[in-house]
């Protein structure tokens, strides 16, 4: 190969390297562009992703706060319910006779017994008592007075007046003069309250009423239901008793039933003896006729 011949075939080499240095670079441009081209989209969506956390992050705290206020809310509404049928759970005569005064130092009295019952429960901080007594008024009144509780119907009137002005969550309620009404009031308001999570008990007084067996069986062990024991407990109530917590108020309701006194212008007198036949002996006779 001639001098000029070599030369070219070396030019022509070093052109294929500049060619392909020059494509090389090229392609890494191409690359880099590429590349910064993802770089972009990516850190976009990271600035993206990062607004959505920040955002997220945002809503957390302000969920947090509603969230507490719900809990504090709620905290403000939890109650204990105590349910009492006035009909069979009489009070003592020392409350009803003084009237107003009596009703008052009965709803006192009540429920310092039942915060003393729920002193080891471990409630919620502000937890209610909401004290509910149904009976039929008329008739009860009635039986008080024919008892020799009471002078006079008004006289429970009275009682019952004092009775719901002494505490805004404690209410004597006349539920009517069916023979049913009081316990039909009681079992829906136990229900409600047994599916109520801010009610965290129930306190059930109608210890001389077999009818609340059925109410209760289904309840039997919960911790969430406790009994007062006013008269003893009804034949279907004392086993499930035993299954309840179960506390009385003895200086709120008396331990035996209402017993209807005769009234003293009723009372019958007691007969007079049979008048006894005198006979009278002739003396003469008997001494003039030894034989007789």
């Amino acid at each position: 190969m001639s001098g000029l011949a070599e030369f070219e075939a070396r030019l022509a080499k070093l052109q294929a390297i500049e060619d392909d240095k020059t494509a090389l670079v090229q392609d890494l441009i191409q690359q880099v562009k590429t590349l910064e081209s993802r770089l972009t989209i990516t850190e976009k969506r990271l600035k993206q992703k990062r607004d959505l956390a920040d955002m997220y992050d945002q809503r957390h705290i302000e969920k947090d706060g509603e969230l507490g206020a719900v809990k504090q809310s709620l905290a403000q509404m939890n109650y204990v319910l105590v349910l009492v049928d006035g009909d069979c759970m009489p009070f003592v005569s020392s409350l009803l006779t003084p009237g107003e005064q009596g009703g008052r130092k009965a709803s006192r009295l009540l429920k310092a017994r039942v915060l003393e019952h729920l002193g080891d429960k471990k409630l919620p901080p502000n937890t209610k008592v909401v004290i509910r007594v149904y009976a039929n008024l008329s008739g009860l009144s009635k039986a008080y007075r024919d008892a020799g509780l009471l002078h006079t119907v008004a006289d429970f009137g009275a009682f019952v007046n004092g009775f719901n002005k002494e505490d805004a969550l404690c209410d004597f309620v006349n539920a009517g003069d069916g023979k049913e009404c009081a316990d039909e009031k009681i079992k829906a308001a136990f229900q409600m309250a047994i599916d109520n999570v801010q009610c965290r008990h129930v306190i059930l007084g109608g210890s001389a009423d077999n009818g609340y067996a059925r109410l209760l069986g289904p309840h039997r062990g919960s911790a969430k239901v406790a009994l007062i024991e006013g008269p003893p407990f009804a034949k279907e109530l004392v086993e499930l008793a035993s299954h309840f917590g179960a506390f009385d108020c003895q200086d709120v309701f008396s331990k035996t039933k209402l017993t209807v006194a005769q009234p003293l212008g009723t009372i019958t007198p007691p007969r007079s003896p049979p008048p006894v036949t005198v006979r009278t002996v002739n003396f003469a006779a008997v001494a003039s006729n030894p034989a007789a």
